[in-house]
């Protein structure tokens, strides 16, 4: 009995040293949405570089028409040209978040939803909507953008 009274605090004790601290899945969700919503103002803005500050050194894009993007240098190349494009009007730029689902780790969250940008045309302003997928990586205790699917 006494061995037993000894070794119930100790295997107690070792499991609570074993445990990895708790995510707080609400915190990291909500930090993920702070940034894509700040995402959305800075398309709104056409500010290329707060838009490249988001996105992980090797960061990839995937949209229509365009062979995969990989890289910030590459994305850079494609968005600078269109951001400056008066056939879009940037400041009518929304986003709708449908989904933001954080791993258990704390470290991976995927986020998709839809958007609306009205572009101008030889028939007057149109909606241009898209549907999106994001996926984020936190390392070093900061998120970053890995991952952009997109299409109409």
């Amino acid at each position: 009995m006494k061995k037993l009274a000894l070794f119930v605090p100790a295997l107690l004790m070792l499991a609570g040293c074993t445990n990895s601290p708790k995510v707080d899945i609400t915190a990291e969700t909500e930090a993920v949405r702070n940034l894509e919503n700040q995402m959305t103002v800075a398309y709104q803005n056409r500010d290329i570089e707060k838009l490249m500050s988001y996105g992980a050194y090797d960061f990839v894009q995937l949209v229509p028409d365009v062979p995969p993007l990989t890289g910030i240098d590459n994305c850079r190349k494609r968005l600078e040209p269109e951001l400056a494009d008066t056939v879009y009007i940037w400041e009518t730029y929304s986003t709708n978040i449908d989904v933001i689902e954080v791993s258990s780790s704390g470290d991976m969250a995927y986020v998709w939803g839809t958007d609306l940008l009205k572009k101008r045309t030889p028939d007057g302003v149109v909606d241009d909507p898209a549907k999106w997928v994001d996926i984020w990586e936190k390392t070093d205790g900061q998120w970053k953008l890995v991952l952009n699917i997109w299409n109409r």
